[in-house]
């Protein structure tokens, strides 16, 4: 089995969703997931109570589904700001490796 990886000199095509996706003819992909309970509740529920915050005060209502696409309107600044704050310590609890398979 070969296995092909990506050439950024070959044509690409970039969808996106939830989030971007890079689709290239022939290439291998790698799928990550992670289980219900990678976070424990109480870190993930103070996370979104203070990611919810920070949106408010940012004028972005977090109970609309648009909200991340409002994030991408805000100064780079503050972008940066967020990501910094919270994708950032979101991912750091998922590399904490919580949870199980089942």
């Amino acid at each position: 089995m070969n296995f092909e990886f990506f050439d950024a000199g070959m044509d690409l095509r970039v969808t996106t969703g939830k989030l971007p996706h890079w689709c290239q003819p022939g290439v291998t992909y790698f799928i990550t997931w992670r289980t219900d309970d990678s976070i424990p509740r109480d870190a993930l529920d103070l996370w979104v109570r203070r990611r919810d915050d920070w949106l408010r005060r940012h004028c972005i209502d977090p109970g609309k589904p648009n909200w991340s696409a409002r994030l991408d309107d805000l100064p780079e600044c503050q972008q940066h700001e967020f990501h910094s704050a919270f994708s950032r310590e979101f991912l750091g609890y998922l590399d904490r490796g919580h949870g199980h398979v089942r």
